[in-house]
């Protein structure tokens, strides 16, 4: 469950809203700007956004704002991308237990030096955003420093693949920036990440909405550690209307959790909101890859993930459901009882 609460957001003065420069930019849209809805990822300078939609966040938000309703949604532990020191006082008196991925991203950055300082905070490791923002050289360095998993935006969008055959709206709008890229030699992101990512490494990769069956022979057959593909469906049906393969990743036996990816393309920070995105599947198996899978892809399995001595668990009550097939259905509620 990606959280980011701290608003990036800056009024813009009347009369002077901009246009767009490109779509898909190297980076989140929780750090550079809003997504526009069905629109893919928009670029828009952190000093000239523009006006939010009406949606349950805004600028001013405090830290911490949207704690009391996740954890009221069941939630126990999050795995949140930050990039600086703003949320982690909130994050050490949270009933919530957090897994923080300092993320670096930029084309134009050498190395993660500037973001060790924010190490020293418990369970918080480095993390590349993508394999389509950052260069070798530091993707290489993160990827080998310590055992912490690693968090990885994956084939979220036809661009990332287009990328590394020098076509597509992601190699145009580098070109006009004048960005260059030292990894397209690769050939594919799934030959970069193999290529680049120690095979004993656990990796959580995150939306996967335009994975292959031979992305995954790839990234199945060189990783011996555990790899875990993370779906945010809320959040690519509100960038793009693209969905995640569900049924490819099922087929294959693959290890699934769940996300939100962040407030920038999402309303909620709600895992059960995620799982009602798959209405056909049966409520354990999405039980499964909510609470389950989540505390495996973190790390925290020992803790958190199921009932059982010694674990730290909550408990809530799913209504609404269809016994006959046991689905989820819109009229499905989850309450939290402890």
């Amino acid at each position: 469950n990606r959280r980011d609460a701290i608003s990036p957001w800056k009024p813009i003065p009347s009369g002077k809203r901009p246009s767009p420069v490109r779509r898909k930019p190297p980076c989140s849209g929780r750090a550079w700007g809003r997504c526009c809805p069905r629109k893919g990822l928009c670029w828009w300078p952190v000093w000239a956004m523009p006006p939010s939609p009406p949606m349950p966040w805004g600028p001013g938000l405090p830290a911490g704002y949207w704690q009391p309703a996740m954890w009221q949604a069941g939630i126990e532990a999050i795995g949140d991308i930050s990039n600086g020191d703003a949320t982690f006082a909130v994050k050490s008196r949270s009933r919530i237990a957090y897994r923080t991925f300092v993320e670096f991203f930029g084309l134009r950055a050498a190395s993660a030096e500037h973001l060790l300082p924010l190490l020293r905070h418990p369970q918080t490791s480095l993390t590349p955003h993508s394999l389509y923002s950052v260069q070798d050289a530091p993707l290489r360095a993160i990827a080998a420093r310590g055992d912490a998993p690693l968090s990885i935006h994956f084939m979220e969008s036809p661009g990332e693949a287009a990328l590394f055959e020098h076509r597509g709206p992601l190699w145009e709008w580098y070109a006009k920036a004048g960005f260059s890229c030292d990894f397209l030699h690769y050939g594919s992101p799934a030959e970069r990440l193999v290529a680049c990512v120690p095979h004993d490494r656990r990796v959580i990769l995150v939306h996967d909405c335009c994975i292959t069956q031979r992305d995954i022979d790839l990234v199945m057959g060189h990783f011996t550690a555990p790899v875990w593909w993370c779906l945010c469906p809320r959040s690519n049906r509100y960038i793009s209307g693209l969905e995640p393969p569900a049924e490819l990743l099922r087929r294959n036996r693959l290890n699934i959790c769940l996300g939100t990816d962040s407030l920038a393309s999402n309303d909620r920070l709600s895992v059960f909101e995620e799982m009602r995105m798959f209405p056909g599947i049966p409520l354990p198996e999405l039980l499964a890859w909510a609470a389950r899978g989540g505390a495996q892809a973190l790390g925290m399995e020992d803790e958190f993930g199921e009932i059982a001595p010694g674990r730290r668990c909550g408990l809530t009550v799913v209504s609404g459901l269809d016994y006959d097939t046991l689905c989820l259905t819109p009229a499905s509620q989850i309450r939290r009882i402890l």
